[in-house]
């Protein structure tokens, strides 16, 4: 009983439910995959919407909102979940965190290439490789001068030096923000959720990390030194009241050159709190989520270092930590939902997310895969849909967007929806301009529909991050809708269809409106083993179900129409197989009636031995052979 006055009230009527229906995965047990078998290639890809709803068994899943929700997730999480050690060795014998973050935290554009299939830990030495870190600003994800790793923890001081010397083992002296000096440049393990909150062991063994909570990746990240040990270190996360009388701490790199990466000051409720920046607090916030998760079970045997139970609430509860039991307890859940909406999941994240399931510990953070997760496990709002979404630019405040595919001239046709390829995330202040007379605007910024043939222009100009202005502009031509006016040989358009198989079709395909010189008409098919296609010829193959699509393809494909289209036999083949019918049944018949003729044979031969056997029996019983009825004479 003194256990469960540990707990928070809205659980207890969970309790018996989770001890006793909850399977609970041994923490300690290591991950044999990638790490231990040199043989075993990793995987650097990311998981398809529809392999991380199998992942889930999401038509079950989103059947359940609150506490249900949360236990259906926690078994999904822990069901086949491994972990490593927290060592930073370098080989396969020793790799721990400090090796994972090799993949999972590194900086994949400013990295070498590596092969997943060739891939080995101690293959890299520190100038190698850049790391992304939590706390950092996202102007050192793109500059190689800024970005750093953990391999130069030790490396001397020399206050002479602007960047990191990697020959000579050497860094810079860093200078804060307001030209303070400050301590040295260095990568440390953070704990998003500190141990301090939980499973941090008290006494003799208090920097003992067993494999489990402490050691898992989904809130173990590479971190600016200064912003763990002086911003973040027990603190809970929350906002500050006032930032102007608030610490401001700063993160550092490998030029010497430092950033803010969050406030340390008292929040409205007077409890000491980190804020970091805003780019960071929804990758924080998901961090939570997920422990309050998978670590969200009171065990029937008591909770460990390795499986601690983790939990929220609010900062007026005064819900105290007992790392004698390894209960813990996080502050201000409304904030946390708050920055899971502020900063959506970016690219790293997601991409991270990934690499820690598909290489190290063989599970997700659901609040990655589905961030509206959090309102329906921890906020009130049950109703709110899980929907799967795609994740946005790395920093969604970077003020430069992304124009790479940008096109400067376009083909339009009227009615035809067109979506610039290109990011406009995070641009303050982004200023568009085009002519309502041709063009209608959707709300995202980036689709246009055409309303009227003629010639045109839309155009975005802004400021970026350094404060240079840029401006894209797009000449777009528009000619009238394109529209069907017959196929094949039929006068009209037709949605269904009937073929033969191993008979070819030929379309004819007329078409109303004008074509740009860069236009074509294309049909394709959805299953080319039912239905091929070659030109404007399609060929039925086997008996099926697909779609044929008329396609204009040009600078903005557009589907014409769509045919349902079913594949039949033909006659002759139909006879052929009414006759193989015939056949087997005919041969199923005498079949049977060769064995039924065999059976009665059998039971007859038997039923006279039988009776042969059993005459004998009875004369045995009456004392032997039949004696003669003739006397001697």
């Amino acid at each position: 009983m003194k256990l469960l006055c540990l707990i928070p009230t809205s659980l207890l009527s969970q309790l018996s439910f989770f001890s006793l229906n909850t399977p609970v995965r041994e923490a300690d047990k290591t991950f044999d995959g990638r790490a231990y078998d040199k043989n075993l290639p990793m995987d650097f890809t990311d998981s398809s919407e529809e392999e991380v709803k199998l992942y889930y068994n999401y038509d079950e899943m989103v059947q359940k909102s609150g506490e249900e929700l949360k236990v259906y997730l926690h078994d999904k999480i822990q069901e086949d979940n491994y972990f490593i050690s927290y060592g930073s060795g370098t080989t396969y014998a020793s790799g721990g965190v400090g090796c994972w973050y090799k993949i999972t935290d590194r900086n994949w554009e400013l990295s070498k290439e590596i092969d997943p299939n060739t891939y080995l830990f101690d293959s890299e030495s520190p100038a190698d490789y850049r790391l992304v870190n939590m706390y950092y600003s996202s102007e050192a994800n793109y500059n190689i001068e800024k970005a750093t790793n953990n391999g130069i923890n030790s490396f001397k001081t020399d206050e002479d030096l602007t960047k990191i010397d990697y020959e000579n083992k050497t860094k810079p002296k860093p200078v804060s923000g307001d030209g303070k000096s400050t301590g040295v440049i260095r990568i440390d393990k953070e704990h998003v959720w500190a141990k301090n909150h939980g499973f941090k062991v008290v006494g003799e063994n208090g920097d003992v990390f067993a494999k489990g909570a402490p050691t898992d990746l989904h809130h173990l990240v590479a971190a600016d030194g200064n912003t763990n040990s002086a911003g973040h270190n027990d603190n809970f996360y929350g906002e500050v009241k006032d930032k102007n009388t608030a610490k401001t701490i700063y993160c550092y790199y490998a030029d010497g050159t430092s950033d803010i990466s969050g406030y340390l000051g008292e929040d409205q409720n007077g409890e000491k709190v980190f804020e970091p920046t805003d780019e960071w607090k929804g990758d924080i916030a998901r961090c939570l989520f997920y422990m309050a998760t998978r670590y969200g079970v009171s065990l029937p045997g008591g909770n460990t270092q390795a499986e601690p139970y983790l939990s929220f609430c609010n900062p007026e509860d005064k819900k105290e930590d007992d790392n004698t039991t390894f209960i813990g307890y996080h502050h201000n859940l409304e904030t946390y939902l708050k920055w899971n909406k502020l900063d959506p999941v970016s690219k790293y994240e997601f991409h991270r997310n990934n690499l820690i399931y598909k290489n190290v510990q063989k599970n997700r953070n659901p609040f990655i895969d589905y961030p509206s997760l959090a309102d329906k496990v921890f906020g009130s709002n049950t109703e709110t849909a899980i929907e799967y979404v795609k994740p946005v630019d790395d920093n969604p405040y970077h003020k430069n967007g992304d124009f790479t595919n940008f096109k400067e001239n376009l083909n339009l046709h009227v009615s035809s929806p067109y979506t610039f390829d290109i990011s406009i995330d995070g641009i303050q202040d982004l200023n568009i301009t085009y002519d309502a007379n041709y063009l209608r605007k959707d709300n995202d910024n980036i689709t246009f529909t055409p309303i009227k043939e003629g010639e045109t222009e839309v155009t975005y100009k802004f400021m970026d991050d350094e404060g240079e202005s840029h401006t894209y502009t797009s000449h777009i031509n528009i000619k009238s809708s394109i529209s069907i006016i017959s196929l094949k040989t039929d006068s009209g358009v037709f949605s269904n269809m009937e073929l033969v198989n191993d008979q070819t079709y030929e379309f004819d395909i007329a078409l109303r409106g004008e074509l740009f010189e860069n236009e074509r008409v294309e049909i394709v098919s959805s299953d080319p083993s039912i239905i091929s296609v070659d030109g404007k010829n399609v060929t039925a193959h086997k008996e099926g179900e697909c779609k044929l699509s008329i396609i204009l393809k040009g600078d903005n494909d557009i589907v014409l129409h769509t045919i349902e289209c079913k594949v039949t036999l033909s006659e002759e083949l139909m006879r052929q197989r009414r006759l193989y019918l015939l056949i087997i049944v005919i041969c199923a018949i005498l079949l049977a009636a060769v064995f039924l003729t065999f059976y009665l044979i059998y039971k007859k031969t038997n039923k006279k031995d039988s009776r042969v056997y059993t005459s004998k029996i009875y004369h045995k019983k009456k004392g032997g052979k039949k004696k003669s009825s003739t006397k001697k004479k």
